[in-house]
């Protein structure tokens, strides 16, 4: 049962993983690299509260691996939604959208030179 369950996250990981690297090579340099000219405040919230929510996913992602091993099959599918909203979450913080930079865009680099 335990090798089942594993078989079936460690697919779902891969699914996930798979899915973020080609909507990365789909995407161009451009929209990678979101440019502002101003990160806000505001700006910097969002991007605190993904980077916490990625936090509370990854722990969430474990304890539901954990009941899985224990044979609650319902944890399974929570921890496939988990691993995806986590990629997806992933996605944005790393790259950015329409109204993020992506933590490594030469704005927050600015700023946060700026700052020290």
């Amino acid at each position: 049962m335990r090798s089942g369950v594993a078989r079936a996250l460690r697919d779902a990981f891969f699914c996930a993983t798979e899915k973020r690297a080609s909507t990365r090579s789909s995407m161009t340099n451009e929209q990678i690299t979101t440019q502002r000219s101003e990160v806000s405040g505001q700006t910097i919230g969002e991007l605190i509260n993904l980077s916490g929510r990625q936090r509370m996913l990854s722990q969430r992602i474990v304890l539901h691996v954990l009941l899985a091993s224990h044979g609650d099959m319902n944890a399974l599918a929570i921890t496939r939604d988990c691993l995806a909203t986590f990629a997806a979450t992933h996605r944005v913080l790393v790259n950015g959208n329409d109204h993020l930079p992506g933590v490594f865009s030469h704005e927050l680099q600015q700023r946060s030179a700026s700052s020290r």
